[in-house]
């Protein structure tokens, strides 16, 4: 049975890595052993803020519903369904112009992030914007009483219109990161709010289309099978037998391209270890990088990718953005804290309807952080800003509210 907690959610992420990573076709050289007991360290510390957040380990599923009713005024409603119509008809004017914009150059195969970067500024918005679609989900799935059912279908289908633009210049982490919010939610909202079969059906086609276009992607993008031997800063690699015969067959590309995907973080942070603890920390600009779209005082995140150009176009373990912003020292104390964080987060779910629409960011968070930077894999950074945002908008419009 799954457990719906942080430190759960932790050791599924890392055990679910190791399995890819020893069962995959590579065998890979990690060799700076210091940055594993590094990275172990910082994980120990991450499950010990949790539990001095008082999360009992033993925790079973259950529907994370807080205490007190809490529902969703009729201003709510046609707020949400405004906003989830707009953000339909933004999918389509950003695909018309985006598909517009290709005209112009010679992009790589299936990667047209260059061309999407060069889009006009409303466009930008656009994309930015329609990480609500994720908060409105959340929200609508786990308030008490959601009389339109309009408002019920748009949620759902809405959610995967930011995977929908970003996939369109060839980016695929929204959509994990976006599969994983959606199971979490249907698996711990209330099971009375049944979908119909129809709503069931649609959502399906939806998820495998989009997972058919990732995995062509990977088909046309990525590493080439067992002619590969040579990965970015950390060496040579190793086939195992049985993955060169796999990567003879016609499928072989994509599948070796997807497990290069998931599982060369951890010998990439090895490898690249002693480049990310430079002099100049920038205390949280690398992590928040949307702090900066607010304050010119910060440093843009683009300019602190440059000072370290090994970090792009791999991925790296969670651990690389605390230390590029907090280095060697404050790290630690940083893991720590995030930990804490989620803990009481997580505790206060009950009893805060904040806390409970922040639970599925924060454990996707955890499931990822083998694999990537956890506060903005796949832009989640702003899929919690937006959230946060709505959450606010909607107390003024006689709100989420919690009755007594």
């Amino acid at each position: 049975m799954i457990k719906y907690t942080p430190q759960h959610f932790l050791a599924y992420g890392i055990g679910i890595y190791l399995f890819l990573f020893i069962f995959g076709p590579y065998s890979f050289d990690i060799r700076n052993i210091w940055a594993g007991a590094y990275l172990a360290a910082a994980y120990f510390l991450w499950f010990i803020g949790i539990k001095c957040a008082n999360v009992k380990v033993h925790t079973m599923k259950s529907a994370p519903q807080t205490k007190k009713e809490w529902v969703l005024s009729d201003v709510s409603e046609y707020v949400l369904i405004l906003l989830e119509i707009l953000n339909l008809i933004a999918l389509v004017m950003y695909g018309i112009q985006f598909l517009a914009s290709l005209g112009i150059g010679n992009p790589a195969v299936g990667d047209f992030r260059k061309e999407a970067s060069a889009m006009p500024f409303i466009y930008k918005i656009i994309q930015s914007e329609s990480y609500l679609t994720v908060g409105i989900y959340i929200i609508v799935s786990y308030a008490k009483q959601v009389r339109s059912k309009w408002l019920r279908l748009l949620s759902r289908v809405g959610i995967f219109v930011p995977v929908a633009i970003t996939m369109l210049s060839g980016a695929r982490w929204t959509l994990f990161v976006v599969l994983i919010i959606f199971g979490i939610v249907e698996m711990t909202r209330e099971k009375q709010k049944k979908t119909s079969r129809m709503l069931r059906f649609v959502l399906v086609v939806i998820i495998i289309g989009m997972l058919g276009i990732c995995f062509l992607l990977f088909a046309v993008r990525g590493i080439s099978s067992t002619y590969t031997k040579v990965m970015p800063y950390y060496g040579e690699i190793d086939t195992k037998y049985l993955w060169q015969v796999i990567g003879n067959s016609p499928l072989g590309k994509p599948v070796y391209s997807i497990f290069y995907y998931f599982t060369h973080s951890l010998p990439y942070y090895a490898e690249v270890f002693d480049m990310i603890d430079v002099g100049n920390i920038h205390y949280g600009a690398f992590m928040f990088r949307i702090v900066s779209f607010f304050f010119s005082g910060f440093p843009a995140y683009k300019d602190i990718v440059s000072e370290i150009p090994c970090l792009v176009g791999s991925y790296s373990t969670f651990i690389t953005g605390y230390m590029r912003d907090f280095g060697l020292w404050g790290t630690p104390v940083m893991v720590f804290l995030t930990g804490l964080l989620m803990g009481k987060l997580y505790r206060a779910r009950k009893r805060s309807s904040l806390a409970l629409i922040l639970q599925p960011y924060m454990l996707t968070m955890c499931i990822l952080s083998p694999l990537y930077y956890i506060w903005h894999v796949g832009s989640i950074d702003f899929m919690l800003v937006t959230t946060i945002g709505l959450y606010i908008v909607l107390k003024f419009t006689n709100r989420i509210y919690i009755r007594k």
